[in-house]
């Protein structure tokens, strides 16, 4: 057996190994240690190398989040009476979370095959999640939000719909290029799923990632037209049973002002009124630039607040990935994150036009089309914070990475 198919075995293997850790998908909450497994699994088999900017985007990224622990824990252990008990110890386990960034170095160990292998794997249980989860009832005819109605589901279906979204990109590029009446029928039941989710940034994502196709040939601008021109019909049609689920309500009065924040029962009054100017509150002084080092919003200490600090205790999130990063690395590591973020989709982008077999650079247009929709999503959602997520997006960005490099020493030959 030679080199090359002794290292595609071993991709093989580690994508089921990766897949072994994802399995909280369909499962419940304790499970998470198995996906912090497979993230040490990679962290211990790869190696830190600095191959392309993106390579040092994420180092960076990590150094900065080492540095904002540090000089915020010795100043909570030389004043611990001033913090919450467990503080400390939220502080130690944050951290240790945090570091799991490394497993990006480990997606070096896959290829497009073996990554398009463990897609399949992670995005068909997130689909039979929601799918499971979902109650019909409750969304056509009381027009709430569905939810959890399986003992499958753990939480609601913004934990799953990214995987969801991530896998309604993949078989459109796919059937779009393959033309397959069994990948159109599949990227049709995934649209609909992430339509009945009731996420609205799911719902966003999933419009605004069609720019790319728009953007690439007159073909696929045509059948993304007609597509969204579909999603708003439906919207129209059963707007009353939507209406509910999506809470659109809640987001127009935002919009034209008169949701004044008492109404502390809408989600997004709660962010936008209470929840964020509280987290930009607490990062005053030096806490600005670094953060709070990775400590939860729920471990912040009163004395930093106001009025606001209510709307901030009893919140066990940030409720948005960017306002999460800014709360434990402060600016700078959000200007690091979305940078690692934007490089992700330039990348991508870039195989595309690097990229001369036909499926891999529908894999790779289908990549663009997804982070955008993620980075939608990561508006209203902590979307690096729910482990096979963040594993699933680092080893990526790894991979993405590692054939960058291959395609652009191949095109210097």
């Amino acid at each position: 057996m030679n080199i090359l198919e002794d290292t595609v075995k071993m991709n093989y293997c580690d994508a089921f190994v990766y897949a072994m850790g994802l399995q909280t998908l369909i499962t419940f909450a304790p499970l998470y240690l198995f996906s912090f497994l497979a993230m040490f699994y990679f962290m211990v088999r790869s190696r830190i190398r600095f191959y392309t900017n993106l390579d040092s985007l994420v180092m960076l990224y990590i150094v900065a989040g080492v540095i904002s622990f540090i000089v915020n824990f010795i100043p909570t252990i030389l004043d611990l009476g001033r913090y919450h008990p467990t503080a400390p110890l939220n502080y130690i386990k944050s951290f240790v979370v945090f570091l799991t960034a490394f497993t990006y170095f480990g997606g070096y160990r896959f290829d497009v095959k073996s990554f398009a292998i463990i897609s399949f794997i992670v995005i068909v249980p997130s689909a039979l999640s929601i799918f499971l989860g979902i109650d019909a009832d409750a969304i056509f005819i009381s027009n709430t939000r569905g939810g959890s109605s399986s003992p499958l589901v753990a939480g609601w279906p913004h934990k799953w719909v990214i995987f969801v979204l991530i896998g309604y990109f993949y078989f459109l590029t796919y059937a779009l290029e393959t033309q397959k009446l069994w990948q159109y029928a599949v990227t049709g039941a995934f649209l609909t799923l992430i339509m009945i989710s009731g996420t609205r940034s799911a719902l966003i994502g999933l419009v605004i990632g069609h720019f790319p196709f728009i953007a690439r040939s007159k073909k696929l601008a045509i059948v993304s037209i007609i597509i969204l021109i579909g999603i708003g019909a439906i919207f129209y049609i059963y707007y009353d049973q939507l209406q509910g689920l999506f809470r659109f309500a809640d987001t127009v009065q935002m919009v034209d002002g008169s949701n004044d924040g008492g109404d502390k029962e809408s989600s997004l009054a709660l962010r936008v009124n209470g929840l964020w100017p509280a987290i930009i509150e607490s990062i005053s002084g030096w806490r600005l630039a670094l953060g709070w080092g990775h400590i939860g919003v729920s471990f912040i200490p009163y004395s930093f607040f106001s009025s606001l600090s209510e709307f901030l205790y009893g919140n066990a999130s940030c409720e948005s990935q960017y306002f999460d990063v800014l709360q434990r690395q402060g600016f700078v590591g959000l200007i690091l994150y979305m940078s690692i973020v934007i490089s992700g989709i330039i990348y991508a982008n870039r195989m595309v036009r690097m990229t001369k077999g036909s499926r891999i650079c529908a894999f790779w247009l289908g990549s663009v089309a997804w982070q955008i929709g993620a980075m939608c999503q990561g508006v209203t959602t902590e979307t690096m914070r729910l482990p096979f997520y963040a594993l699933f997006y680092l080893l990526f960005l790894g991979m993405l990475s590692n054939q960058y490099r291959l395609a652009r020493d191949n095109a210097l030959k």
